[in-house]
């Protein structure tokens, strides 16, 4: 009887463990990769389709030499004697590259500009946003076409110049610094931003539209600056811009440039926290409460704001980078090149792309921002939610998460106590399963920020330290907000060569790292849950076991299992939902969780049997047998059972 029931038992789970897999196998696969919906259009940058038009008012020509009249985030103006003025260090407080009028025909050239054809997608993101600066009685405006009926939406949307106070150049002129005025708003870029109207006068849901900058002016102050253009955008993703530029200003107080610069910039900001025009966006800022980024969009990195004063060169001057570079989709990183030996680096990216400190080659260091130079970029202001748990996959040596209170101040890092990222590693990239190397790849990195919830934050994401030794920076699926504490996702790092003449070096499972502001001070069952899966991994799917527990000792796992059973409740059910994998014919497939393989571990029904395993994924002519594997084997040991059970009431 005792043999029956033991039979019966093992039956039971077998069956039910393989119907499990069939489930899982059948389920849409989930994934924390952000991606951006590819369906329609957010971002418009300025150098990619916009026609200018001539002085007549009727010609179109498309720009073919952008260069005549783009800035980048990094350009002043008014920064010296050769423009008349006493060195201002004016910052346009962009948060792209921008349109400047005036850059090449001065004041008094009347230019025109309009974007491609864009589409409304839907009625939930009708808000379109943007940065710009010029002179109201100079006929500056922004105005919006209906292209499918042909017809203007809404004109007249003029930047505040007017509106500033008194204390221009010439009134300041040779008086004591005690008794000049300051707070002229001139090429200072302001945020503006609208709702796109429906109906007979407005855009419908598919309809095309251009946006116009105009510029009616030929004297004076007759320029325009226009950037950071978003459409499709909810107000709450109009909040965040929002939160960006003014992040930027008050990064670009911290430069030290003259009063000219502070003093409007102060200007501006008191308008954003006083004036009717902003109090929707004002409200929808204040519930902001995550700012997860993917990269998976290249917006020249206009959703963050870029802090100068933590940007330099290895000679102590400001960073100008090129922020084009800053985006990659390389899957490989380093190797040969620099080694003189087969093998690449995986970078071990989510999605399509990534941030990189260096531009989209492989081989190359010609960057827009030298290895040994540091940066940092600062996320919009948001209120920390959830769990208090942030995340991101980090690579590089100096690279490091940071959250910040809202005067920029450190609370937490991922850094250790040098600076240092610490899961790097410099070693022999020949093989870096052997090795350990983690130079470029990225890691995912959770930081415990559970004691600053409810509080207004920001985060920051930087190369931290000027100098050479792998002094690069790499990121990607930066997670703020957790709603409960995840399981973990180990990410399998596939060593190969672009080459087809080289060969598979391997498989590895990514580590996690934990990285408390506190020693001991970590959320105790995600900590708990976590020390558990790194013993798992270590024991049960080490490389020396072919990543099987099937051929781990029966001692090891004895003692796993034990562990396991001592697991708090809380940890236990975060351990449980953990991803797993196995390693059969050169290939890691993640099909279940650790909880099913510790019930499988402790019940003996191996799933993987081994370590070749009837759950490789198998196919001929693009048909996949593993599903059916799994259920036979269901069916069978279900009409086992029923036999067993059958004969046994004869018995009876």
């Amino acid at each position: 009887m005792k043999k029956i029931n033991k039979f019966l038992s093992i039956a039971l789970t077998a069956g039910v463990f393989g119907g499990s897999l069939a489930a899982m196998a059948l389920a849409p696969k989930s994934s924390s990769e952000v991606r951006a919906d590819e369906d329609y259009q957010t971002y418009v940058p300025v150098n990619s389709g916009w026609v200018e038009k001539t002085d007549n008012g009727i010609d179109y020509y498309r720009l073919d030499d952008y260069s005549a009249y783009l800035r980048g985030r990094n350009d002043r103006f008014w920064s010296g004697a050769a423009e008349g003025w006493d060195s201002q260090e004016r910052t346009f407080n962009a948060v792209d590259q921008f349109i400047d009028s005036c850059k090449e025909g001065g004041n008094g050239t009347r230019i025109n500009y309009r974007t491609p054809e864009l589409t409304l997608h839907d009625d939930d993101h009708r808000y379109i946003c943007f940065n710009y600066s010029g002179l109201n009685s100079g006929e500056i405006f922004i105005n919006v076409w209906n292209v499918s009926r042909s017809f203007d939406v809404i004109t007249n949307i003029k930047p505040f110049f007017d509106e500033t106070p008194n204390g221009t150049y010439d009134e300041n002129k040779d008086k004591a610094d005690d008794l000049k005025k300051y707070g002229e708003i001139t090429c200072n870029q302001t945020f503006r931003f609208l709702e796109l109207p429906s109906g007979d006068k407005g855009i419908n849901v598919g309809e095309k539209f251009l946006i116009f900058v105009h510029d009616g002016s030929t004297a004076g102050f007759g320029f325009f600056t226009f950037g950071g253009l978003y459409i499709n955008q909810t107000l709450t993703e109009v909040a965040k811009h929002y939160s960006v530029q003014k992040t930027q200003m008050q990064l670009n107080k911290q430069l030290n440039t003259t009063p000219w610069n502070n003093n409007a910039i102060d200007y501006v900001m008191n308008f954003y926290e006083t004036n009717d025009y902003y109090l929707a966006v004002r409200t929808a800022e204040s519930n902001v409460d995550s700012v997860d980024d993917g990269f998976e969009v290249n917006t020249q990195l206009s959703n963050w704001a870029y802090d100068q004063r933590n940007s330099i060169y290895e000679n102590g001057n400001l960073a100008s980078v090129n922020f084009g570079y800053m985006y990659s989709d390389k899957e490989y990183k380093w190797g040969g090149y620099f080694y003189n030996k087969d093998g690449l680096m995986p970078l071990n990216k989510t999605g399509e792309k990534f941030l990189t400190g260096e531009p989209d080659d492989i081989d190359t260091f010609n960057t827009g921002l030298p290895e040994s130079a540091k940066y940092r970029f600062v996320s919009p202001e948001f209120t920390l939610s959830g769990t208090g748990l942030i995340s991101a996959k980090i690579g590089g040596h100096y690279a490091r998460l940071s959250l910040l209170d809202a005067n920029y101040n450190v609370l937490a890092t991922t850094a250790d106590g040098d600076g240092n990222n610490p899961a790097f590693k410099d070693a022999d990239m020949t093989n870096i399963f052997a090795s350990g190397a983690r130079m470029c790849t990225m890691t995912r990195f959770y930081l415990d920020c559970s004691k600053y919830l409810n509080q207004r934050v920001h985060i920051a994401i930087e190369d931290s330290k000027v100098g050479g030794g792998w002094g690069l920076a790499f990121f990607d699926e930066i997670i703020t907000k957790y709603s409960s504490l995840p399981s973990f996702v180990l990410d399998s790092l596939r060593q190969t060569h672009p080459n087809s003449e080289h060969v598979d070096y391997g498989v590895v499972m990514n580590k996690l790292v934990l990285a408390s502001s506190e020693e001991g001070k970590f959320i105790p069952e995600f900590k708990e849950a976590f020390d558990f899966v790194e013993e798992y991994f270590g024991v049960a799917r080490n490389s020396s076991s072919n990543y099987s527990w099937c051929s781990v000792s029966k001692s090891d796992l004895g003692t796993l299992e034990d562990d396991y059973d001592s697991l708090s409740d809380e940890a236990k059910v975060l351990v449980d939902s953990s991803e797993d994998y196995y390693y059969v014919n050169s290939q890691v497939s993640k099909v279940y969780n650790i909880g099913q393989s510790m019930t499988a571990i402790k019940t003996g029904v191996y799933p993987v049997p081994n370590g070749i395993g009837f759950l490789s994924p198998l196919s001929l002519d693009g048909s996949s047998y593993t599903i059916i594997i799994i259920v036979s084997c269901s069916v069978i040991l279900t009409f086992l059972l029923f036999f067993v059970v059958k004969k046994h009431k004869k018995q009876k």
